[in-house]
């Protein structure tokens, strides 16, 4: 049944794998159970997305007191992601550790106390890199796993034999109540009918979703043919159009003032003699982390940063003392508004 629903689904277009580099994705303690439904993840959990908020998709799943969310570009799709499966199948075999898969665009998947933590993709991952990842997650060198390509497709299909039913059901936001099934069924009705009605139950849900995704695609189509027989009223609003370019060169202007800030954050981070771990642009502001052997260099460094005037403020939101006498620094620079 589960490779029935799977087929389903991938043909139907509703689902598809999607690779790390088409995700961002966080890892999440939880204190109490939470239902995995969207308009909940999207309260709780949206501002952390590296997307523009009305054009994010959320995929998550849980397993026990571990929450795991993947933010994804909005289009017609739920997407399955393969750090998933990849995770399932590393934490089988080697436990906790690193794990670097080689290929065009090397994988990093990263498992702490069996948890999926961390994963993403770079061009290439040097020793610093694997360095400091393993300062950063506390990891032995002997933790620490280059996996070539030809095993990563292995530990896709090995994991995806093993998925249950339930890890689609919530990587598609399916409900369903079997206990209250089951006593409906002791109740009035037999065996048999119990699996034929938990079956029906997951065709519809997954025909529901078929038929929303038809429904959005219908709804844009409308809205193009609309606009094509809407010649004269885009005449008339010609001054419109004008006000549309000129934000669109607001637009690029506001990119290029935070392409200078980060070439001026870059500069500093050589010209200090820091290591610059990473760097996070928002709408405002832009969030990084520095790390130094000595740390009476941070307060110069925010100094000269504030000076360039490319900032309201620039401060040290937090700084911890790591191994070996390093000492990480988490900043944020709030940019000046044109």
């Amino acid at each position: 049944m589960k490779k029935k629903l799977f087929d389903y689904l991938v043909n139907s277009h509703i689902l598809k794998f999607s690779s790390i580099e088409e995700s961002f994705f966080i890892y999440k303690k939880l204190d109490k159970h939470i239902k995995l439904e969207q308009n909940i993840l999207k309260l709780n959990y949206l501002k952390e997305s590296p997307f523009p908020s009305e054009k994010t998709m959320i995929a998550s799943i849980s397993e026990e007191d571990n929450l795991y969310l993947w933010f994804y570009k909005k289009d017609e799709k739920r997407y399955f992601p393969e750090a998933l499966l990849l995770f399932r199948s590393l934490v089988k075999e080697y436990s906790d550790g690193l794990f670097i898969f080689k290929d065009t665009l090397t994988k990093v998947v990263i498992i702490k106390d069996n948890c999926l933590i961390g994963s993403f993709v770079k061009d290439r991952v040097s020793n610093f890199d694997i360095k400091l990842m393993e300062e950063e997650f506390l990891l032995k060198d002997n933790q620490t796993h280059i996996i070539e390509a030809k095993k990563y497709k292995l530990f896709l299909e090995e994991s995806f034999s093993a998925l249950k039913l339930s890890d689609f059901l919530q990587i598609l936001n399916i409900s369903i109540d079997f206990k209250s099934l089951i006593n409906r069924a002791l109740i009035g009705f037999s065996l048999p009918l119990l699996i034929s009605s938990i079956v029906l139950m997951l065709s519809l849900s997954g025909y529901y979703l078929y038929i929303q995704d038809k429904h959005e695609k219908l709804y844009t189509l409308y809205k193009s043919k609309q606009k094509n027989v809407s010649k004269i009223k885009e005449e008339v609003s010609k001054y419109e159009e004008i006000t549309e370019v000129f934000d669109s060169f607001e637009n690029e202007f506001t990119y290029s003032n935070k392409t200078v800030a980060l070439f001026a954050i870059t500069e500093e981070v050589k010209e200090q003699n820091m290591t610059l771990f990473y760097i996070r642009m928002n709408e405002e502001n832009i969030e990084f982390e520095v790390r130094t052997m000595d740390s009476l260099k941070i307060p110069l460094f925010t100094e000269k940063l504030f000076s360039s005037g490319l900032f309201t403020s620039v401060k040290n939101s937090s700084t911890q003392n790591l191994p070996r006498g390093k000492v990480k620094a988490t900043m944020q620079a709030i940019l000046k508004e044109r």
